[in-house]
Protein backbone atom coordinates (compact mmCIF):
# COMPACT_ATOMS: atom_id res chain seq x y z
CA UNK A 1 0.00 0.00 0.00
CA UNK A 2 2.89 2.15 0.47
CA UNK A 3 4.43 1.81 -2.91
CA UNK A 4 1.35 2.37 -4.11
CA UNK A 5 0.31 5.66 -2.66
CA UNK A 6 4.14 6.80 -3.30
CA UNK A 7 3.26 6.14 -7.27
CA UNK A 8 0.09 7.80 -6.66
CA UNK A 9 1.59 11.03 -4.97
CA UNK A 10 3.96 10.62 -7.97
CA UNK A 11 1.48 11.01 -10.79
CA UNK A 12 -0.14 14.21 -9.07
CA UNK A 13 2.75 16.11 -8.78
CA UNK A 14 3.59 15.32 -12.30
CA UNK A 15 0.46 16.14 -13.79
CA UNK A 16 0.30 19.21 -11.64
CA UNK A 17 3.68 20.17 -13.26
CA UNK A 18 2.12 19.65 -16.66
CA UNK A 19 -0.40 22.07 -15.90
CA UNK A 20 1.97 24.56 -14.67
CA UNK A 21 4.20 24.39 -17.93
CA UNK A 22 1.07 24.24 -20.11
CA UNK A 23 0.10 27.47 -18.78
CA UNK A 24 3.47 28.94 -18.44
CA UNK A 25 3.98 28.63 -21.84
CA UNK A 26 0.44 29.62 -22.97
CA UNK A 27 1.24 33.28 -21.71
CA UNK A 28 4.44 33.24 -22.97
CA UNK A 29 2.64 33.28 -26.51
CA UNK A 30 2.52 36.66 -27.69
CA UNK A 31 -1.23 37.55 -28.57
CA UNK A 32 -1.39 40.43 -30.85
CA UNK A 33 -2.06 44.14 -29.28
CA UNK A 34 -5.07 45.67 -30.25
CA UNK A 35 -5.35 49.78 -29.75
CA UNK A 36 -6.41 50.00 -26.68
CA UNK A 37 -3.98 47.91 -25.24
CA UNK A 38 -0.97 50.65 -26.67
CA UNK A 39 -2.83 54.02 -25.60
CA UNK A 40 -3.01 55.02 -22.41
CA UNK A 41 -6.17 54.67 -19.95
CA UNK A 42 -6.74 58.36 -20.54
CA UNK A 43 -7.75 57.73 -24.09
CA UNK A 44 -8.30 54.38 -24.61
CA UNK A 45 -11.75 54.95 -26.27
CA UNK A 46 -10.31 57.11 -29.09
CA UNK A 47 -10.34 55.49 -32.42
CA UNK A 48 -8.45 56.55 -35.27
CA UNK A 49 -10.07 57.10 -38.55
CA UNK A 50 -13.12 58.45 -36.15
CA UNK A 51 -14.96 61.63 -37.66
CA UNK A 52 -14.42 64.99 -35.83
CA UNK A 53 -17.87 65.56 -35.20
CA UNK A 54 -18.18 61.88 -33.29
CA UNK A 55 -14.77 62.90 -31.61
CA UNK A 56 -15.84 65.87 -30.41
CA UNK A 57 -19.44 64.81 -28.78
CA UNK A 58 -17.20 62.16 -26.99
CA UNK A 59 -13.98 64.67 -25.97
CA UNK A 60 -15.74 68.08 -25.24
CA UNK A 61 -12.94 69.45 -23.93
CA UNK A 62 -10.23 69.32 -26.65
CA UNK A 63 -9.93 73.30 -27.96
CA UNK A 64 -9.33 73.75 -31.68
CA UNK A 65 -5.95 75.45 -32.74
CA UNK A 66 -5.79 77.17 -35.80
CA UNK A 67 -3.79 75.59 -38.80
CA UNK A 68 -1.62 77.90 -41.17
CA UNK A 69 -4.15 77.46 -43.38
CA UNK A 70 -7.04 78.94 -40.92
CA UNK A 71 -8.81 75.18 -40.78
CA UNK A 72 -8.50 74.03 -37.54
CA UNK A 73 -7.36 70.39 -37.91
CA UNK A 74 -5.69 69.79 -34.45
CA UNK A 75 -7.21 69.50 -30.98
CA UNK A 76 -5.83 69.67 -27.95
CA UNK A 77 -7.12 68.19 -24.67
CA UNK A 78 -5.55 69.39 -20.69
CA UNK A 79 -5.57 66.52 -19.00
CA UNK A 80 -5.51 66.36 -15.55
CA UNK A 81 -3.58 63.13 -14.41
CA UNK A 82 -0.23 62.39 -12.49
CA UNK A 83 1.90 62.02 -15.71
CA UNK A 84 -0.19 62.79 -18.97
CA UNK A 85 -0.66 67.08 -19.32
CA UNK A 86 -2.08 67.14 -22.67
CA UNK A 87 -3.05 65.75 -25.94
CA UNK A 88 -3.02 66.39 -29.35
CA UNK A 89 -4.91 65.34 -32.34
CA UNK A 90 -4.16 65.53 -35.59
CA UNK A 91 -7.35 65.35 -38.50
CA UNK A 92 -7.07 65.34 -42.26
CA UNK A 93 -8.77 68.78 -42.71
CA UNK A 94 -8.36 68.04 -46.89
CA UNK A 95 -11.29 64.90 -46.46
CA UNK A 96 -15.03 66.19 -45.29
CA UNK A 97 -15.04 64.04 -42.97
CA UNK A 98 -12.07 64.68 -40.87
CA UNK A 99 -10.57 61.35 -40.17
CA UNK A 100 -8.31 61.32 -36.78
CA UNK A 101 -4.95 60.17 -37.81
CA UNK A 102 -2.80 61.24 -35.90
CA UNK A 103 -2.41 61.71 -31.52
CA UNK A 104 0.43 63.08 -29.70
CA UNK A 105 0.56 61.98 -25.85
CA UNK A 106 2.35 65.01 -23.56
CA UNK A 107 3.58 63.61 -20.32
CA UNK A 108 4.88 66.16 -17.79
CA UNK A 109 8.71 64.97 -18.30
CA UNK A 110 10.75 62.69 -20.10
CA UNK A 111 10.81 60.28 -17.20
CA UNK A 112 7.13 59.55 -17.21
CA UNK A 113 6.72 59.19 -20.38
CA UNK A 114 9.71 56.47 -20.93
CA UNK A 115 7.80 54.74 -18.36
CA UNK A 116 4.46 54.38 -20.34
CA UNK A 117 5.81 54.27 -23.51
CA UNK A 118 7.90 50.60 -21.69
CA UNK A 119 4.49 49.95 -19.97
CA UNK A 120 2.42 50.39 -23.15
CA UNK A 121 4.46 49.45 -25.68
CA UNK A 122 6.91 47.66 -24.73
CA UNK A 123 10.48 47.54 -26.49
CA UNK A 124 11.14 49.59 -29.46
CA UNK A 125 11.35 47.78 -32.91
CA UNK A 126 14.49 50.24 -33.96
CA UNK A 127 15.67 53.48 -32.95
CA UNK A 128 14.69 57.08 -34.48
CA UNK A 129 17.11 59.07 -37.23
CA UNK A 130 18.18 61.28 -33.89
CA UNK A 131 19.60 58.38 -32.17
CA UNK A 132 17.87 58.87 -28.90
CA UNK A 133 14.25 58.51 -30.05
CA UNK A 134 12.51 54.99 -30.05
CA UNK A 135 10.02 53.89 -32.51
CA UNK A 136 7.55 51.08 -32.69
CA UNK A 137 5.36 49.41 -35.31
CA UNK A 138 2.48 46.91 -34.54
CA UNK A 139 0.11 45.20 -36.77
CA UNK A 140 -3.25 45.51 -35.18
CA UNK A 141 -5.14 41.98 -36.05
CA UNK A 142 -3.87 42.42 -39.57
CA UNK A 143 -6.33 45.36 -40.42
CA UNK A 144 -4.26 47.97 -39.54
CA UNK A 145 -0.54 49.62 -39.01
CA UNK A 146 0.22 51.98 -36.13
CA UNK A 147 3.43 53.81 -35.68
CA UNK A 148 4.51 55.14 -32.30
CA UNK A 149 7.88 56.81 -31.78
CA UNK A 150 8.72 58.82 -28.88
CA UNK A 151 10.28 62.13 -28.82
CA UNK A 152 10.84 64.44 -25.83
CA UNK A 153 8.13 64.02 -23.32
CA UNK A 154 5.95 63.03 -25.94
CA UNK A 155 4.61 59.85 -27.72
CA UNK A 156 3.55 60.19 -31.14
CA UNK A 157 1.12 57.57 -32.24
CA UNK A 158 0.19 57.40 -36.04
CA UNK A 159 -2.15 55.38 -38.31
CA UNK A 160 -1.72 55.97 -42.18
CA UNK A 161 -5.17 55.92 -43.24
CA UNK A 162 -6.21 55.70 -46.51
CA UNK A 163 -6.52 58.93 -48.42
CA UNK A 164 -5.59 61.22 -45.59
CA UNK A 165 -2.84 63.70 -45.93
CA UNK A 166 -0.85 61.14 -43.37
CA UNK A 167 -0.70 58.77 -46.08
CA UNK A 168 -0.69 60.77 -49.00
CA UNK A 169 1.33 58.33 -50.68
CA UNK A 170 -1.86 56.06 -50.98
CA UNK A 171 -3.75 58.60 -53.00
CA UNK A 172 -4.67 58.05 -56.42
Amino acid sequence: MNNQTVRQFTHIILASQLVVFSVLYWNSIERGKTLEDLLPKEIQEVAFNEELIQFMSTRPNAVAQEAENGSPNTYLEPVHSEHITSITYYFDAEEARMPLYEIVVNFKDEVSMELHANILLGSSNHTGKDGHSKEWTFDLNGRHILHCSTFENKIVYKMPISNTERNASKRN
